[in-house]
C-alpha cells in the first residue's frame, strides 16, 4: 500500500512509520523539518507547517495514496498551549487534510484522536465508545471537533481514541514517572491503586494496521486501552524493575499526597494521583486486537533503556 503518514517526526508518528516500513509499505512522510532520520522508512517530503497547508495543497501529496494515517497534533496538555493552537492544528488542519483526501478519493483514512475527546484525566465511569463525550479541556475539544469534520468529508474513516500512549523515550507525564522511579529513595505512592488506562505504541500501531485491512472498521470509532489496567503504584514498580531498583513504595494516603500539590496550585495533578480512568476496549478486542506484550513488560524496557542512556 502507498500510505501517507503525518506527524512522522513525533513520538507516535515515527513508531508508525517504522512499523509500516518493516511491513513493506510505500510511505510518504510530509514533515516540516528534521526528516533526515526518517529516510530509511520512506519518501520524506519537506512541507510547510501543517496548520498552513490548504486542502488544495494536500492533493498532490495524496494523489495515488491508498491510505492516510493522521498522527500529527499538538499533544501537550496544559496552560502553556493556547486554545488557538489546538484549534489551528488539531481541528482545522485535520479538516483540510480530510478535505484533500476526499477530493483525491483516498480509500482509507485513519485519524488518531484521543480518549480526552470524551473525558478528562479521571472519571468514576468506565469509558466506552457509547459514553457521552464530555472533554474537559481545549485539547480534548479540538480532537472531538476534528473527528466530526473528518467524518463530514470521509464518512468511512476509522477514528481511534488511544489512552495515554507509552513507549521508548517517553514524553510528558511518563517521562516524569521515569525520573521519579530512578530516584534512589522510597516514594510515597504505594496506596495509589486506581486504574490508569494506557496503551503501548505497539498497541496503537496494531489498531491502525487492522483499520487499514479490515473493512468492518470503516466508519467506526474505537477506544484503545490495554487490559489489565495498571495503577500508578504498579507503573512505578515496573519501571523500577527495569531500572534495577527495589520497589521502595510506601502507602501514604492519597489525601495526604494531594495537600502539598494543591498548595502549589497543582490541583489537576492531585486529582490525577488520587483518581483513575478505566477504559473498556472490548469493541476492538472483539475484532482480535491484541498488543504483542503486556504493559508491565513495556514499562520494564523503558526503565532499562533509561539506564542505558
Amino acid at each position: 500500500m502507498k500510505i501517507v503518514i503525518t506527524g512522522a517526526t513525533g513520538f507516535l508518528g515515527r513508531a508508525l512509520a517504522m512499523r509500516f516500513a518493516r511491513e513493506g509499505h510505500q510511505l510518504l512522510l510530509p514533515v516540516r523539518a528534521g526528516g533526515a532520520s526518517l529516510r530509511p522508512f520512506g519518501e520524506v517530503i519537506v512541507a510547510p507547517p501543517i496548520e498552513a497547508i490548504q486542502a488544495a495543497s494536500w492533493r498532490p501529496l495524496l494523489s495515488g495514496a491508498d491510505a492516510v494515517i493522521h498522527a500529527a497534533a499538538v499533544a501537550h496538555i496544559g496552560p502553556t498551549v493556547s486554545g488557538f493552537a489546538y484549534a489551528a492544528v488539531n481541528r482545522d488542519a485535520t479538516a483540510r487534510l480530510a478535505e484533500g483526501a476526499a477530493a483525491e478519493g483516498v480509500p482509507k483514512f485513519v485519524f488518531i484522536s484521543s480518549i480526552r475527546a470524551q473525558v478528562g484525566p479521571t472519571s468514576p465511569v468506565v469509558q466506552t465508545e457509547l459514553t457521552p463525550s464530555a472533554p474537559a479541556e481545549a485539547y480534548g475539544r479540538s480532537k472531538l471537533e476534528a473527528e466530526a469534520l473528518v467524518l463530514k468529508w470521509l464518512p468511512q474513516s476509522t477514528i481511534l481514541r488511544p489512552s495515554v500512549i507509552i513507549g521508548p523515550e517517553p514524553k510528558g507525564n511518563l517521562a516524569t514517572l521515569v525520573k521519579l522511579a530512578a530516584l534512589p529513595l522510597p516514594l510515597p505512592f504505594g496506596a495509589l491503586n486506581a486504574p490508569q488506562a494506557m496503551v503501548s505504541l505497539d498497541g496503537v500501531a496494531e489498531a491502525v494496521r487492522m483499520a487499514l485491512h479490515n473493512p468492518a472498521m470503516a466508519g467506526e470509532l474505537y477506544c484503545l486501552a490495554e487490559r489489565p489496567h495498571l495503577s500508578l503504584a504498579e507503573v512505578l514498580t515496573a519501571l523500577r524493575q527495569g531500572l534495577g531498583r527495589p520497589r521502595w513504595l510506601w502507602p501514604a494516603p492519597p489525601s495526604v499526597l494531594s495537600l502539598p500539590l494543591k498548595a502549589l496550585g497543582k490541583a489537576a495533578m492531585a486529582e490525577k494521583l488520587a483518581g483513575g480512568l478505566d477504559v473498556d476496549p472490548g469493541k476492538i478486542e472483539a475484532l482480535g486486537w491484541r498488543p504483542s506484550e503486556p504493559l508491565t513488560a513495556v514499562l520494564r524496557r523503558i526503565g532499562a533503556a533509561s539506564v542505558a542512556r
